[in-house]
C-alpha cells in the first residue's frame, strides 16, 4: 500500500536571528536586536499513488517531503482539490491516457460515441384537434379532411388521437412538405408522436416547437437534450470518473467536466494531465500537471520574536 502525504505533529525549533552585531563600547544601546528566536513548522511526508513521480523521484527518495504548517481558511474545514477538463476533440490519432493520481484511464476503454440527437413529443389530446404545430417555425395546419403532399396540413377528422397522431407523423415526414431539415417523426402510440431533430447535436436544441390550442400538446418550446460529440464525451467521461475512481467525482458543463478529488496536502499534489497520442485533445486548469485549492494547504512556517 502505498504512502500518502501526513503532517506529523508540529515543532519548534529554536534560531538566533539578530537584526544587528553588538557593540560593547557604547554600553546597553550596542546590545543586539533579536529579529527572531524560533520558528513553528512541521514536516509532510512524501506520497506515493496520488503524486505521479518520475523515475528521478524514484531514485533520491525525500524529494517530496515538503515543510510548512497544515493551513485553512476556515478554520477545521477541509476543501477538496479541483481542476477542470475541457474536450476539445473527440478525433485522436491513438491511445491517449487521462492521468489522475493513481487512476489512468485510455481512450481505447472509452471510446467517442458520437452526437446525440435533440428530441421533442407532441400528443394529441382531442378528436378532432384544431391546433396549428409549428415545428422549426414551420406552420403544419388542420386540413378538415384528407391531408395534401406540398400543403404543410394533416387530417384532424379521422375519429381518435391515435388516428390523428399517425396522419400527422406522416405529414412531417412526407418529402413534399418543409420539415424534411428540421425534424423526423415517429409514431409512439395512444396519440403521441416523437421527434427527433435534424440540424447535429446540440444545434437541434434551438428547434422551436409549439401549438396553437390545447387539442395537441408539445413537451417544449424547444427541442432539448442534444449533444455535440464532445459534450457527449465529458458526459460519459464525468460518469467513468464518479463510478470508477474514488474519492475524485465529476460533473460535466457542456465539454467541460469539473473534478475534485482529494483533501488536504495531497490534493495539491494530485497528478492531473493527459499523455499518449493526442493529449492536446484535452485541457487541463490549472495546466500545471497538478490539482490545486485543496485545504489544509502547506502554509509558510509561524516565526516569532
Amino acid at each position: 500500500m502505498g504512502k500518502v502525504i501526513g503532517g506529523q505533529k508540529p515543532f519548534r525549533i529554536l534560531v538566533a536571528n539578530l537584526r544587528q552585531g553588538s557593540d560593547p563600547s557604547i554600553g546597553p544601546a550596542g546590545n543586539p536586536v533579536k529579529l527572531r528566536t524560533s520558528f513553528l513548522t512541521q514536516n509532510f511526508i512524501e506520497a506515493n499513488g496520488f503524486i505521479d513521480y518520475t523515475p528521478e523521484q524514484f531514485k533520491t527518495p525525500g524529494l517530496g517531503t515538503k515543510l510548512g504548517l497544515a493551513t485553512y481558511t476556515v478554520n477545521g474545514l477541509p476543501v477538496p482539490a479541483s481542476g477542470s477538463i475541457t474536450v476539445a476533440s473527440v478525433t485522436f490519432a491513438g491511445e491517449t491516457f487521462l492521468v489522475l493520481g493513481p487512476y489512468t484511464l485510455s481512450t481505447y476503454d472509452i471510446p467517442p460515441s458520437g452526437a446525440v440527437q435533440a428530441t421533442a413529443s407532441i400528443v394529441v389530446t382531442a378528436n378532432p384537434s384544431t391546433a396549428t404545430i409549428t415545428i422549426g417555425g414551420q406552420a403544419l395546419t388542420p386540413a378538415a379532411g384528407a391531408r395534401t403532399p406540398g400543403n404543410n396540413d394533416y387530417n384532424n377528422t379521422l375519429g381518435s388521437p391515435a388516428l390523428i397522431a399517425a396522419d400527422i407523423v406522416a405529414a412531417i415526414n412526407d418529402g413534399a412538405n418543409s420539415f424534411g431539415a428540421i425534424a423526423v417523426a415517429v409514431n409512439a402510440g395512444g396519440g403521441s408522436v416523437d421527434l427527433e431533430a435534424i440540424p447535429v447535436g446540440a444545434a437541434g436544441n434551438a428547434v422551436t416547437l409549439a401549438s396553437s390550442d390545447g387539442t395537441v400538446t408539445v413537451s417544449g418550446a424547444t427541442f432539448s437534450g442534444g449533444l455535440d460529440a464532445d459534450e457527449n464525451y465529458a458526459l460519459f467521461l464525468a460518469q467513468v470518473i464518479s463510478a470508477s475512481c474514488p474519492p475524485f467525482a465529476a460533473v460535466a458543463a457542456g465539454n467541460a467536466i469539473l473534478v475534485s478529488g482529494p483533501v488536504g496536502p495531497i490534493g495539491n499534489e494530485t497528478a492531473f494531465y493527459a499523455t499518449g497520442a493526442s493529449p492536446g485533445n484535452f485541457t487541463f486548469s490549472p495546466d500545471n500537471l497538478r490539482m490545486a485549492g485543496a485545504e489544509p494547504f502547506i502554509g509558510p512556517y509561524t516565526f516569532t520574536t
